[in-house]
């Protein structure tokens, strides 16, 4: 991979669409400098995620990565705590479909602009709900026959949902993350984690993933969830910078029209909620540390077009 590059190609076809996405992602990167943001520097690197559009008027549902340096989080830390301190004293929870509530809603720039402190990337995979099934594993004994045996107790659209938030997962940090880093994943507490027994069994699901789609990884991976109230939210605010991101992007891409429209023209439609054209201000100027990038993912008659967009 040359130096200039930050994205490590796939190069497996075997793995269909994560291979082409994997594809898309290189060759935008290669179309212009400074798309990612190179986390391979420390020991550790955050995964956190969530999931966006499950409401009925949505179009797309969104899977958004945070991928993060923890080593370079200081800055991050330090004016999340001041944020808390100053505009969310009782603790109360940052989420997208929360921002109706007042104290949140004026808390949210300042939010968004201490997440710009941090040094990773946010992903975003927006999936047009028309698309029957992205991975149809375990069903394909030949790449993960091991997922057999976590399927056992789960609903088929909940094991699907692991598996497309496995295999996004895994896909970033073949792609992301150096073979000897130690991996944070953190999930918020829903249907992928919702007791003790299925978040054991999602952590199986994400480190089979991880070792499909990068084999070459040594480092540990380590598999939490938003779960209990402690750590001053930590966990929370990390899963809700990719939760706020997703939750714009549903609103954005759930409106014919706005398609194919530049995502900051997006940020300054006025039929769009005053949440979603904050968040998508703010992802338009991320900052030198924190870059992002969108995988819109459409059906195409069998296959699925993938195209990604910078905002």
């Amino acid at each position: 991979m040359s130096s200039r590059f930050v994205w490590n190609r796939l190069a497996q076809p075997q793995f269909g669409l994560g291979h082409r996405i994997s594809e898309a992602i290189a060759d935008h990167e290669r179309s212009g400098s400074g798309v990612l943001s190179d986390v391979r520097e420390g020991p550790e690197v955050l995964v956190a995620c969530d999931i966006g559009g499950d409401h009925r008027e949505a179009e797309y549902r969104a899977f958004g990565y945070l991928v993060a340096e923890i080593g370079s989080s200081e800055g991050w830390m330090e004016q999340r705590l001041a944020l808390r301190h100053a505009k969310l004293p009782d603790g109360r929870r940052m989420s997208y479909k929360s921002l109706r509530d007042g104290m949140r809603k004026g808390a949210l720039p300042w939010f968004l602009q201490a997440a710009s402190a941090l040094q990773g990337n946010l992903v975003i995979f927006l999936v047009s709900r028309d698309i029957p099934t992205l991975f149809s594993d375990p069903g394909d004994m030949k790449l993960l026959p091991e997922l057999v045996v976590a399927e056992r107790g789960w609903n088929q659209s909940a094991f699907a949902r692991l598996l497309t938030v496995g295999t996004f997962g895994a896909l970033l940090v073949a792609g992301l993350v150096d073979k000897g880093q130690d991996i944070l994943w953190l999930t918020d507490q829903d249907e992928i984690a919702p007791n003790p027994l299925k978040h054991n069994h999602a952590g199986h699901v994400i480190c089979h993933c991880i070792e499909r789609y990068g084999p070459d990884h040594r480092g540990q991976l380590t598999f939490i969830s938003t779960e209990g109230a402690f750590d001053h939210c930590f966990r929370e605010d990390l899963t809700a910078i990719p939760d706020l991101a997703a939750g714009a992007f549903v609103e954005a891409f759930s409106v014919p029209k706005r398609r194919e429209v530049p995502i900051r023209a997006r940020a300054a439609d006025r039929s769009l909620s005053e949440k979603a054209r904050v968040v998508l201000r703010w992802l338009s100027s991320t900052g030198p540390t924190l870059r992002s990038i969108v995988a819109v993912l459409r059906p195409n008659g069998s296959l699925v077009d993938v195209s990604i967009l910078t905002p």
